[in-house]
């Protein structure tokens, strides 16, 4: 029952007047009255509850909405709405809220949405439950659902069941699989051809005890019955036995109908339909009207065979097709030459049950390397690829080599009887000497163990004295790696430019939605004041403070004057107690001047826009420094006195120059000047401005012919000598993250500045990185010993006439096999070279022949 709008009294005097013979008392009793009947009003008109709001016609099959209302309340969290038979919620639920205040009582709503859709048809019982509110606990009543069949109309109009509109058709390819075989299911979705649509999305189903992989893409296809969709899958079922397959079902969005077209009557003599306007001018004006609708196909029932017993030997478990394939490479190997037999098994069949590459036989007098195995199947396929694994052998002795055959076993199920793949590696013949076992390490070549060619040891060198602590540094960078990271920073600066114009594009476009809100409140204020009933001027009065609060950017459901206040102008403020007195005081009433002032805030406020353009994104610049956290991350292990003790702490931390100066000297003192002298030389590459490095550097370059030239870049040129390799990348990074950032900044002054610092950086570092060469790439090795350049990594070949790496020359380290590396001098000549004569500039270096690490 709606409560009296407003309460009419007399003046106090008037009042006085009257009764001069009534006691004050009674006037003071009359105002607590109209102030208890005043409150009374603002209370809401209805108490707390929450119901279901009744649902229009429901047909199987279709989409329809279930609200449920909150009246005058909200939920105080998430809502479990009961199981029901036959009904299912496909998603999230929709919210919708209302306020309204009608002759002084306010009632507020929210309403969600929940999107259902009916399995079956029939009465759908949802039973009476529990919702937790912010007013307390609130029961909802139940509700019954009459769901009957669904109705959908073609293009003509015409109404039919959805059944007969829309069919979906499940269909394996046999219905009598074996246990393990792969089983291809169709699913057909077929619209009548009166109606027109489209499928949304992919089938939903339940597998169940299957092996499915995902739904492939829908493609068109054109069938007797109308236009259809076909979708595909395949499944394994792994168990002999009766299976049921569930229906799946597939959401389509049909065409119920078009708007009609208002050209359509202004074509007498039929000219646009002989060109072909009117289909177009249709398509153009009459939007389609869709209906959301789920097709459910057929059901299946699967009768899998059990495997045919017994099953032969070396069966274990495969069903399906394949094929077993061998290969060697090289054809000719050589001993001690790697040969690669690669094993690949491929077809289709039960994979995800354990199909795997069959065992194969190795002769016991071969070496082996560790096969590597890969797997190569379709993005979203499961039942057919390959799987391939590499197995590397070393051949020790000529003649023949002959590898087993490999078999694999497997039940073919359209043949119906288990087959055998085989795969026979054919013969190859190994020529070369014979190499001695693989424990005993192979003599050095002739031509390499040559007297002349080895550095004399050192008789008394005039060297520094160790040093104590520690000194981790940065390896160089490889140079892809370091070209990738000189691109970053411009590329980083384009898109920043390019994200900030189109900032400034978006951020200056005009605010329609606040220019929309102000013409809504010059209505409501010119409503207000000409309506010609109280009840009217206070609905014109709502809706201005509705629009108000919106361009004021209040979130609020009913601002008041002290919200409102030190939002915007100060003028909001007094407005706004205007407007509120009008709405709940006794008369109603509005001073003149209200609105005009009302109308003089009718206009999109300003600012912001200033106070956001100084929050402008400022470019970033990276200094070198960062650089400098890296060096945290390093091992810093503990310092020895012995030779052993500083091999070890080289292995750990290869980048510490201290440890690879300390190391130097204590090969050094044992007499091994190759390998003194490719420690120092590291030492130098970490750290060329130290002096005792350099002192040591030159005093060891001198015993040894040709060294001296190979360290002149750090220890002769005056700008490459002030930093190493990778402090020198550094650098040029740094000069490229400058020059970027005066791109990114925009301003002509900042700009020019950042660009010319960026320019120095990266001229000064890339005349310094050209000068060290080779001693810029992480791969620099040290040759320690006379040594030579194998074609292939054994020293089974007569090394005669390969060429010779001379001790102290500097080469590029690559792969390594079976303790080989394969090196590339400075004319660009490439082979192998035992990895125990080189001493790797930032990498840990192998132990010299013969010795092993304690």
């Amino acid at each position: 029952m709606n409560r009296p709008r407003s309460i009419t009294t007399e003046a106090p005097e008037a009042a006085a007047g009257a009764a001069p013979g009534r006691h004050p008392a009674w006037r003071a009793g009359r105002a607590a009255l109209m102030a208890a009947l005043l409150v009374g009003l603002a209370t809401p008109a209805f108490a707390a509850r929450v119901h279901w709001l009744e649902p229009d016609a429901i047909g199987a099959g279709q989409t329809a909405s279930l609200d449920l209302v909150f009246e005058d309340t909200a939920p105080a969290g998430p809502i479990a709405l009961p199981h029901v038979d036959g009904l299912r919620v496909v998603g999230a639920p929709a919210q919708a809220s209302d306020i309204s205040i009608v002759n002084g009582h306010r009632s507020a709503s929210l309403t969600l949405s929940y999107p259902v859709r009916a399995e079956r048809t029939g009465t759908l019982h949802v039973p009476a439950f529990d919702v937790e509110t912010s007013d307390g606990t609130q029961r909802v009543a139940a509700l019954d659902l009459e769901v009957g069949r669904a109705m959908v109309r073609d293009r003509s109009g015409a109404a039919r069941a959805l059944e007969d509109a829309v069919q979906a058709r499940l269909t394996p390819s046999t219905l009598t699989p074996y246990a393990g075989e792969v089983v291809d299911l169709d699913l057909r979705i077929t619209l009548d051809g009166n109606h027109s649509g489209q499928v949304v999305g992919a089938p939903t189903w339940d597998a169940g005890g299957l092996a499915v992989e995902p739904w492939s893409d829908g493609h068109a296809v054109r069938t007797s019955g109308g236009n259809a969709v076909r979708f595909h899958t395949r499944a394994v079922a792994p168990q002999a036995g009766r299976l049921e397959v569930a229906p799946a079902e597939q959401e389509v969005q049909l065409e119920t109908g078009r708007g009609r077209n208002p050209l359509a009557d202004f074509d007498p003599f039929g000219a646009m339909q002989r060109m072909g306007g009117s289909r177009l001018f249709d398509s153009f004006f009459g939007a389609p009207q869709m209906t959301a609708v789920t097709a459910r196909s057929n059901g299946v029932q699967l009768d899998v065979r059990p495997l045919p017993q017994p099953a032969p030997a070396g069966f274990s478990g495969a069903v399906g097709d394949f094929t077993l394939e061998s290969t060697l490479t090289p054809d000719h190997p050589k001993t001690g030459e790697p040969v690669t037999w690669t094993l690949t098994l491929s077809g289709t069949g039960n994979w995800p049950n354990g199909v795997a590459l069959p065992a194969r036989a190795v002769p016991a007098d071969l070496r082996t390397l560790q096969p590597k195995q890969r797997s190569s199947f379709g993005d979203h396929g499961r039942f057919s690829g390959e799987v391939s694994e590499d197995l590397v052998i070393v051949p020790n002795q000529p003649g023949p080599l002959a590898l087993a055959p490999v078999r694999f076993v497997y039940f073919n199920p359209t043949s119906g009887r288990y087959e055998t793949a085989e795969a026979t590696p054919p013969t190859l013949e190994v020529t070369g000497a014979p190499l001695p076992a693989a424990s005993a390490p192979a003599p050095a070549p002739a031509a390499v163990a040559a007297p002349s060619s080895e550095p004399a040891p050192l008789a008394a060198p005039a060297l520094g004295s160790p040093l104590d602590g520690r000194a981790p540094t940065l390896a160089p960078l490889p140079w892809t790696t370091l070209r990738w990271w000189l691109i970053a920073p411009f590329a980083l600066a384009f898109g920043l430019r390019l994200a900030r114009r189109a900032w400034r594009v978006w951020h200056d476009h005009p605010r329609r939605r606040a220019r929309r809100t102000a013409r809504r409140m010059q209505v409501a204020i010119r409503a207000a004041r000409d309506a010609a009933s109280v009840e009217a001027r206070l609905a014109a009065l709502l809706d201005w403070q509705r629009a108000a609060a919106r361009l004021l950017d209040i979130d609020l459901a009913a601002p008041t004057a002290e919200q409102v206040r030190g939002i915007g102008d100060a003028r909001w403020a007094e407005v706004w107690a205007a407007s509120e007195r009008a709405l709940y005081a006794r008369g109603h009433g509005l001073p003149e001047q209200w609105y005009a002032a009302a109308l003089a805030l009718c206009a999109p406020p300003r600012g912001g826009r200033a106070a956001r353009r100084g929050r402008r994104s400022r470019p970033l610049v990276a200094t070198a420094a960062t650089a400098s956290l890296l060096l945290l991350a390093l091992a810093m292990p503990s310092w020895g006195d012995e030779r052993e003790a500083l091999r070890t702490q080289v292995e750990a931390a290869p980048l510490d120059w201290i440890a690879r100066y300390n190391l130097g000297l204590a090969e050094a003192q044992a007499g091994d000047s190759g390998r003194a002298l490719g420690e120092t030389a590291a030492a130098l590459a970490l750290a060329p401005r130290q002096a005792v490095v350099r002192a040591n550097a030159r005093a060891l370059a001198a015993s040894v012919p040709g060294a001296e030239a190979t360290l002149a870049p750090l220890l002769d040129h005056r700008l490459a000598a002030l930093a190493s390799p990778a402090h020198w990348q550094l650098t040029l990074l740094a000069g490229a993250v400058l020059a970027a950032a005066g791109i990114a900044v925009g301003r002509r002054r900042p700009s020019s500045l950042l660009l010319a610092a960026g320019a120095l950086a990266m001229a000064v570092a890339g005349v310094a990185l050209r000068a060290q060469g080779a001693f810029a790439d992480p791969r620099a090795a040290l040759v320690a010993r006379a040594a030579a350049l194998h074609p292939l990594p054994t020293e089974a070949a007569p090394a005669a006439d390969a060429p010779a790496l001379a001790p102290g020359s500097l080469v590029i380290a690559g792969g390594d096999f079976l303790g080989w590396r394969q090196v590339r001098r400075a004319d660009g000549a490439t082979g192998w070279v035992r990895g125990s004569d080189l001493v790797p500039l930032y990498a840990p270096p192998a132990r010299p022949r013969g010795e092993t690490a304690a």
